[in-house]
């Protein structure tokens, strides 16, 4: 964010990268006489829902990178990309941070995540959040960065829209989106913890997923408290702290994600002049859809202050938090 409050790195013109149709991954038109064959007709709308899913999420991917990128100076990395490292005690974790910029000799992650308003609410992978700390600190104490961060950018879309993304071509769902999406939270790495302590968690079945691991755990925020911080309102980190389950937490969490510290809260409308250029579905050229202008809301904490706050208390924090210490496990990467 600028100094008078602008968003910083503005692009008035934003390309959204091609991306191969998934279509022709899709499987044939069942034909009636096979509906006793080895694919059962539930089973085939199945597997095509979860291929459209797949294709709208890859495609959302590309474009919230791309209308992040547009917002603020930095690399993109490509979206769904598997990118193993080796840690010390020799587990393989995939590790591919959406955004990275680098100033004054310290690395910066941001995490791009984008939501419906009308179905769903993000997810965060307990092994994501367990590489951003463990990276945060390896740059920290390990490569001797002075100022790492880690944030989230979540972004939300769809309020007014009356039908799903899956159901739409690829044409209209980059018009839709730059015409439907309605705000974005960049929360640091510690009020991203507290929202993910307030909400619930899950496990999920990767058993499709290219990882080595047949269940996740993922935690999902409630739309409620996300609510409550597009709000921007000065009380609501103390409003989020009240909501964690856990009384007995309440203290600790309050001192080790520094909300006892001074916060500034930033709420700026993107510039109304930007514009996505995206790629046609046929490839034969490119067409322009201008972003209807949302309202961009940033909570910061002084860095230097949460990263010696982490440091102290990194063991007793990834235990409320349920994390693995992969620092005292001789697991940090590098």
């Amino acid at each position: 964010m600028g100094k008078r409050g602008e968003v910083s790195y503005f692009t008035p013109v934003y390309e959204v990268p091609s991306v191969p149709s998934l279509t022709r991954q899709l499987p044939l038109p069942l034909p009636e006489a096979e509906c006793d064959a080895a694919i059962t007709r539930s089973e085939y709308y199945t597997t095509l829902a979860e291929l459209m899913t797949r294709k709208v999420t890859h495609n959302l991917g590309h474009f919230y990178g791309a209308l992040f990128r547009a917002l603020y100076r930095g690399r993109l990395c490509p979206p769904h990309k598997l990118s193993f490292e080796t840690l010390q005690n020799g587990e393989r974790r995939n590790f591919h941070p959406d955004f990275i910029q680098h100033r004054a000799g310290s690395t910066h992650y941001t995490e791009i995540k984008a939501t419906s308003r009308r179905s769903s609410r993000p997810s965060f992978s307990v092994l994501q959040v367990e590489n951003y700390v463990s990276h945060l600190l390896t740059r920290y104490l390990n490569d001797h960065e002075p100022d790492p961060s880690v944030r989230f950018a979540l972004f939300r879309y769809g309020k007014g829209l009356k039908v799903q993304p899956s159901s739409l071509g690829y044409d209209e769902l980059m018009q839709t989106l730059a015409t439907h999406t309605t705000d974005v939270l960049l929360l640091p790495l510690p009020l991203t913890l507290l929202l993910l302590k307030a909400g619930n968690i899950h496990t999920h079945d990767q058993t499709s997923n290219k990882s080595n691991l047949n269940e996740r755990d993922y935690w999902i925020p409630y739309a409620s408290h996300m609510n409550v911080l597009n709000e921007g309102k000065p009380d609501a980190c103390t409003t989020l702290l009240r909501s964690v389950k856990y009384a007995q937490y309440l203290e600790s969490l309050e001192e080790m994600l520094c909300l006892d510290k001074p916060w500034t809260i930033r709420q700026t409308p993107i510039p109304s002049t930007l514009v996505c250029r995206a790629h046609t579905a046929e490839g034969t050229g490119t067409v322009d859809y201008p972003v209807t202008p949302f309202t961009v809301t940033e909570y910061i904490v002084d860095n230097q202050t949460w990263l010696r706050t982490l440091v102290k208390h990194r063991k007793e924090l990834c235990k409320i938090m349920g994390l693995r210490d992969l620092q005292a496990e001789g697991g940090a990467p590098f």
